[in-house]
């Protein structure tokens, strides 16, 4: 292991890039009554399960780079739960083609980044799966 880490201070750093096959993201679940508005904060997580009762709002995330030169990411699953049709209402600061709630029983799951010099999240997939 030495010939690849180097351990400083019980943690270890790669001497060298390396590859990784998969990559995991920090979580966070939540369940909204009807009228809720719900805001994504990054120093939780990077991934926002959302369950709605009802109609939601998406308020601006709260933004977390802990280095320079990265940009952040944000993963939302927003879950209808609500026994019919629901409303999503997204912040100022969100940038998407044409948004359609997920009907009942159902959820849309978006990937955001930021871009930093705008100040703005622009959605890059949308896909839609049954909420079981």
């Amino acid at each position: 292991m030495s010939d690849f880490f180097k351990n400083l201070s019980g943690t270890f750093r790669a001497l060298a890039p390396i590859l990784l096959q998969g990559t995991a993201f920090s979580t966070k679940s939540v369940s909204t009554g009807a009228g809720d508005t719900y805001q994504p904060d990054l120093r939780q997580a990077t991934e926002h399960n959302i369950t709605c009762a009802g109609d939601l709002t998406l308020d601006n995330p709260i933004p977390f780079t802990p280095f320079s030169g990265f940009a952040p990411v944000l993963i939302t699953h927003i879950r209808n739960a609500s026994g019919g049709a629901i409303t999503v209402t997204f912040g100022a600061s969100y940038r998407q083609s044409a948004f359609t709630p997920p009907t009942d029983g159902n959820g849309i799951i978006m990937l955001w980044h930021f871009d930093g010099a705008a100040g703005l999240w622009y959605c890059s997939a949308k896909q839609t799966a049954p909420n079981a």
